[in-house]
């Protein structure tokens, strides 16, 4: 019953800008900006706890609250970098500097229309 009643609730209303995250991760190169497979801490998350000042969980391809779990879809290239940024940390939860992040943007923002497991190759250290 529920899994039919979700595309009614209402859905929250936030925007990720890229910019705004990218400032974000700049202001922040050399602090930790989250952890890697951890959809309640990675980066995205903390970018949106901070901006909307309430705590975001982010997945693969959603987002939402804990009143409103998986209520927002993300844009393709904030997909992109969280599936990203976990296939980097070899799916374990690990540290992730402002530095390392940047990284990771600067490649999601590029090939957020590719294929998340091609054969390019990133070399990113964690």
């Amino acid at each position: 019953m529920l899994d039919y009643l979700l595309p009614l609730l209402p859905r929250p209303e936030i925007e990720i800008e890229q910019d705004a995250f990218y400032d974000w991760l700049v202001s922040r190169r050399t602090e930790v900006v989250g952890v890697a497979c951890e959809d309640g801490s990675c980066p995205v998350s903390r970018y949106l706890t901070e901006h909307y000042q309430k705590h975001y969980f982010v997945g693969g391809d959603a987002c939402g609250t804990s009143s409103n779990p998986a209520s927002y879809d993300l844009p393709s290239w904030v997909s992109a970098f969280v599936h990203r940024l976990d296939y980097l940390a070899s799916y374990q939860e690990q540290s992730v500097t402002g530095a390392q992040a940047l990284e990771v943007y600067e490649w999601a923002a590029a090939h957020a229309s590719l294929p998340l497991f091609d054969e390019l190759q990133f070399p990113i250290e964690f």
